[in-house]
């Protein structure tokens, strides 16, 4: 009878918060079967060199083999966003020698990528890639993989102006200031406009994606954003200095840090954010040639995000069940609470947090598979916490609010 009645409880709550949160059952358009990307995102922690990319102190001699500029337009709430994420960065790793260097502009975790998104490509939805500049537009994540790689190959055989991008960067430690260095060469029998840009980005993002993934190379600020003019076989040397402090990111580290540098074509081009439709026309201004670099090399620094409570789902006895209108987590009955990680120097142990209106739960876990079931009684608004800690003594973490019942 006492399970019976515990049953019959559950199935009673569920209805009435279904019922005043209302809830609806939906798969996104552009959602693929599987949005789960687990697993470990290791970054490529070396500078392979490609065209015009140059390691921080080194100047190769160049090919002129055209290296493409990726630009993700994601946000932390885009459920489609984890499929474009994990093709991109498993192409990249694959790549040995990279054809394209990918920056994640995370719209709504930094001001200045939610403007170059809306302002300069007039994005109209999320996920959407933009290669070089505009020159191949992807909006979406149906059947992504192929037409990127289509894209990338028609940007990446396009014929571009004869440009070499040489990237020296110094580290000071006390100030946490980078001093970026970019020399432009044309090589061009004529005079070349254009702009230049210099990304500050975060191989391991403290940021996690709607699927608990830590973002790849997540843009942070710009170090060098300025009009370039260029004679023919002359060149500029652009040299600013970038304070972590300043820019609000005082805790980011040396070997962390991953500088993209791209020369954008002075002329425009009309393109389109949503390319099946010719609809959010934006001016494009192709980029004509890119390098990366990064800081120094060491260990990266961890990351976790939770993978399971995820935002605006709705969680039956554990089970995923669909997601909720207005944006809340709701969790009725006992559940798991799930995280992904990368940890380069090892794991130590992980903190399980949850806070109450009038209770605190808290759990450390030390082995596989790091997770922790929440099964004590539990009724209102909760804020998940996870706390992850290596083994050189370096955190990381991720926190979600839900509504949670549980009997």
């Amino acid at each position: 009878m006492k399970v019976l009645y515990k049953t019959a409880l559950i199935v009673a709550i569920a209805i009435l918060l279904i019922s005043s949160s209302y809830i609806v059952f939906f798969t996104e358009t552009k959602q693929t079967e599987n949005n789960n990307t687990n697993g470990n995102n290791n970054s490529n922690q070396n500078n392979t060199n490609g065209n015009n990319n140059n390691s921080n102190n080194n100047n190769n001699n160049q090919d002129f083999t055209h290296v493409v500029l990726v630009e993700e337009a994601t946000a932390t709430w885009c459920s489609n966003c984890p499929v474009v994420a994990d093709v991109l960065h498993k192409e990249y790793n694959n790549s040995g020698k990279p054809d394209f260097y990918y920056i994640s502009m995370v719209e709504d975790k930094n001001t200045k990528a939610h403007n170059r998104l809306y302002k300069d490509y007039n994005v109209l939805g999320f996920p959407t890639v933009f290669l070089d500049g505009g020159y191949g537009v992807i909006m979406g994540s149906s059947d992504f993989e192929k037409n990127f790689n289509e894209k990338l190959a028609e940007a990446k055989n396009r014929q571009t102006p004869k440009l070499i991008i040489n990237l020296k960067t110094k580290w000071n430690e006390t100030r946490k200031e980078i001093t970026i260095t970019a020399t432009i060469e044309n090589e061009e029998i004529t005079t070349y406009n254009g702009h230049l840009k210099v990304y500050i980005t975060e191989i391991n993002s403290p940021w996690s994606d709607w699927a608990g993934n830590a973002y790849n190379f997540a843009f942070l600020d710009y170090a060098i954003d300025e009009d370039i003019e260029l004679q023919s076989n002359k060149n500029q040397t652009i040299t600013e200095t970038w304070s972590a402090v300043d820019a609000g990111y005082k805790n980011v580290i040396k070997e962390n840090l991953w500088i993209v540098a791209t020369v954008f074509n002075q002329k425009s081009t009309k393109e389109y954010a949503d390319p099946s439709k010719n609809g959010n026309a934006f001016n494009a201004y192709f980029a004509d040639a890119t390098t990366a670099t990064r800081v120094a090399e060491g260990s990266l620094p961890p990351t976790v995000g939770i993978s399971s409570p995820r935002q605006w789902e709705l969680y039956l006895l554990g089970k995923e069940i669909g997601k909720t209108l207005r944006g809340r987590t709701l969790i009725i009955g006992k559940t798991t609470i799930k995280i992904n990680y990368q940890a380069d120097a090892g794991l130590e142990k992980v903190e399980f947090i949850i806070k109450g209106g009038f209770r605190q739960i808290k759990e450390t876990v030390t082995k596989e598979p790091y997770e922790f079931n929440w099964n004590s009684f539990a009724l209102g608004r909760y804020t998940i916490v996870v706390n992850l800690y290596d083994k050189e003594g370096r955190t990381a973490t991720d926190s979600i609010d839900v509504v949670a019942f549980i009997p």
